[in-house]
């Protein structure tokens, strides 16, 4: 895996550094989604947003990073796969080890590099790209609501997933350096509510077809959020934030938009290219020799590596005898090599023919989400209905357990566990936000030969932002 190398103040990042990033983007990145010639004199914010292709291009720059550098798919699967009972960890490098044993530092390099920096510059770019465009009238009004809805969408997902690793976090609307530099950290209560206003707007503002590179035109490929985009993210947040009502009625519209969305019974083409479980799916750049990050750092081709983060993982004995007989996701998405299991929901290591995308989102989890829901609200029959649909799907029979909700909810989470590892933390951000976090942990660790402390569930924030930004405050634990 990749490092970034600059340790700068995340909030310093300024228009040049994000020019420059567009400017990069337009040269090296992307062949094949993104087709924008290298300007031919130096661009200052205002000029970067006069102009449509370069205002498509910050967006597009945004995306590419999301799935080709750091922030990305396998760095969020890994380390909250490390820290949840999901993965085992063979290599020795020390800032694996501290998320492997729970025991993370908050100088821990991959902590600042990996999760809190990379989330903060997405953020920034698209506050960018928000204000920009909002002052602008050169912009046809169907690319401008496109882009600032993505840019709203991706905002949202950031904050989401810093919220979820951090617990309480700097809220960054603006690019107001003078404001965003000595930022408190604001409770979940206001993250989520801003999180639900840009995801609302974001719907509002983008259309249920999905778009090509160009922002405009139709396109099959699932890679540039659109409105059924916004609402996945939505209905997973009105889960999060208990709003059951609200997170039936948004998964509801995705399960229902049938035949656009509908589950494979086919479970090695859930991952594929034109998948239409899809939801919402990254794009790898074409260039790097192999598909997805996943496909490339967790298949085996030999035993497990002890130096670096790539091919050092293996699935846990936990998540291995948490599927059920006849789970065909264990035959599916599970291989070895000799005797280490390594997750294989990606097929391809290597290869610059893209035939899988990075999927972000995706109905089964529409499924589970309602079902969740309804459990919440006391409609045990509808909420086995689509707990039993992912089951059925994987080769396994009815739901047969008591009629109530906490049996219920019981097998909803252990659906979740098995359906969904290893794809963007929902394992660890599962646990966090249920009770029966320290009793699972507790076993977990103790397979892992560590312990747990409760205050575990929260990452601690990133020791060199604090030495910058005396109005952050550290998680109690750390």
């Amino acid at each position: 895996m990749n490092k970034f190398h600059g340790k700068c103040n995340l909030f310093k990042i300024t228009f040049k550094y994000f020019k420059a990033t567009i400017i990069y983007i337009m040269i090296t990145c992307c062949s094949g989604f993104l087709t924008v010639e290298s300007p031919k004199n130096e661009l200052v914010s205002e000029e970067v947003f006069r102009d449509p292709s370069t205002a498509n291009a910050a967006m597009l720059a945004i995306f590419s990073q999301m799935c080709n550098e750091l922030g990305g798919p396998y760095s969020i699967s890994l380390y909250t796969g490390y820290t949840s009972d999901e993965l085992n960890c063979h290599s020795t490098d020390p800032n694996l080890k501290m998320f492997y044993n729970n025991k993370i530092l908050p100088g821990n390099e991959y902590l600042l590099q990996e999760l809190w920096s990379p989330g903060y510059k997405y953020i920034y770019g698209c506050n960018a790209i928000i204000e920009q465009l909002g002052k602008q009238k050169a912009i046809p009004v169907a690319l401008s609501n496109q882009l600032i809805g993505e840019a709203k969408f991706i905002r949202a997902f950031w904050h989401f997933y810093l919220l979820n690793f951090f617990d309480a976090i700097p809220l960054i609307i603006s690019t107001d350096y003078t404001v965003n530099s000595v930022s408190s950290r604001f409770s979940k209560k206001v993250v989520y509510q801003q999180i639900i206003n840009d995801l609302r707007d974001a719907a509002e503002l983008l259309t249920e077809t999905y778009v090509a590179v160009d922002g405009i035109s139709k396109s099959e490929t699932r890679v540039r959020p659109n409105r059924w985009v916004a609402y996945a993210l939505l209905s997973r947040v009105y889960l999060y934030n208990d709003e059951y009502s609200n997170a039936v009625k948004i998964s509801s519209l995705l399960i229902d938009n049938n035949p656009n969305f509908r589950l494979l019974k086919d479970l090695n083409t859930v991952f594929l290219v034109g998948s239409v479980e899809t939801i919402w799916s990254l794009q790898p750049s074409n260039k790097s020799g192999f598909n997805t990050q996943e496909g490339r750092n967790y298949i085996l081709t030999s035993i497990p590596q002890i130096m670096g983060s790539s091919q050092t993982s293996t699935i846990s004995d936990h998540l291995w005898n948490a599927f059920e007989k006849n789970d065909q996701r264990r035959v599916e998405w599970i291989s070895s090599f000799q005797n280490y299991r390594f997750p294989y929901k990606y097929k391809v290591a290597v290869g610059s023919e893209l035939n899988e995308y990075s999927v972000v989102l995706r109905l089964a989890e529409q499924y589970l989400i309602r079902s969740e829901s309804k459990a919440q609200q006391g409609l045990y029959e509808e909420a086995v209905r689509d707990l039993n649909t992912i089951r059925n799907r994987s080769g396994l029979g009815d739901y047969s357990g008591p009629l109530d909700k906490n049996s219920i909810l019981e097998s909803i989470q252990h659906e979740r566990q098995v359906e969904l590892f290893t794809e963007w933390g929902h394992r660890w951000f599962d646990l966090r936000r249920t009770n029966g976090i320290d009793s699972i942990m507790i076993q977990a660790m103790s397979e892992k030969k560590s312990t747990w402390s409760s205050y575990e569930r929260n990452y601690p924030i990133p020791q060199l932002e604090r030495d910058k930004n005396p109005n952050l405050d550290q998680n109690n634990g750390y």
